[in-house]
């Protein structure tokens, strides 16, 4: 059998990309770090004899970084660093095929947005 074997300091890289409530395209970022919980398992061996697995812990703060967005009306102005590249054209054409794919997608997916855009109206009024 062959396995992988690694010996004095190894390094591994390994992107992260924030999504959902931590970062957002269209608004600024909530906090400039974030704290990531690591955990790597090992085995240290040699040709005779293999020492028991461990389990190292630790947490990394990482900085984040603004990113840059195209040049979309519903990405300009919310902190992100806007692109000088013009993406409507290529929202179009995607737009194009997601309606083609589906006719009725859209039409709904704007009716559930009103309908939620109405409640969270409402909500503040009251």
């Amino acid at each position: 059998m062959t396995l992988s074997i690694w010996s004095g300091t190894v390094d591994f890289v390994m992107p992260l990309y924030a999504v959902g409530e931590l970062a957002s395209e269209v608004r600024p970022l909530d906090q400039r770090t974030v704290t990531v919980d690591v955990t790597v398992r090992y085995q240290a061996c040699d040709d005779q004899i293999c020492m028991l697995p461990r389990t190292e812990n630790f947490s990394l703060e990482l900085e984040l970084e603004t990113m840059e967005v195209p040049a979309l009306k519903v990405h300009m102005g919310h902190g992100q660093q806007e692109g000088s590249y013009e993406a409507a054209p290529h929202m179009r054409r995607l737009l194009r095929r997601k309606i083609g794919q589906n006719p009725l997608g859209f039409p709904v997916f704007l009716w559930k947005n009103i309908k939620l855009e109405l409640a969270a109206r409402r909500r503040r009024v009251s």
